[in-house]
């Protein structure tokens, strides 16, 4: 196994930082998430001000789940995932955020 130098690691740290903070300004990352009982919706503050409501329906492994087992939905320290721990899952921030960016723009998947 290779290892990196000091540099070689100093740099991949200071990229991923960069990386970090461009997905914030671009909503790529929340600052808090909670389950919304009433309409059944995850519901993201998203880093730039925007709110987004996931249907649970989209996500497969929350199309089944509970109330008890959502209620306890915890965020990353860097906004990028969402935990659930009575079911862990495990889910990115920015994946469903570009996910429903795309269905906006009546993209379909790749």
């Amino acid at each position: 196994m290779k290892h990196l130098t000091d540099a070689q690691l100093n740099d991949q740290l200071a990229a991923a930082r960069d990386r970090g903070t461009a997905e914030w300004h671009q909503g790529l990352r929340a600052t808090a998430v909670r389950y919304d009982r009433a309409r059944r919706h995850l519901v993201l503050d998203l880093s730039n001000g925007f709110l987004l409501g996931v249907p649970l329906t989209v996500i497969p492994a929350l199309a089944e789940a509970g109330e008890r087992q959502l209620a306890d939905v915890l965020l990353s320290p860097e906004g990028g995932a969402i935990h659930i721990p009575a079911l862990d899952v495990d889910l990115s921030v920015p994946g469903l955020v570009l996910a429903f960016a795309r269905a906006a723009r009546g993209e379909g998947e790749d």
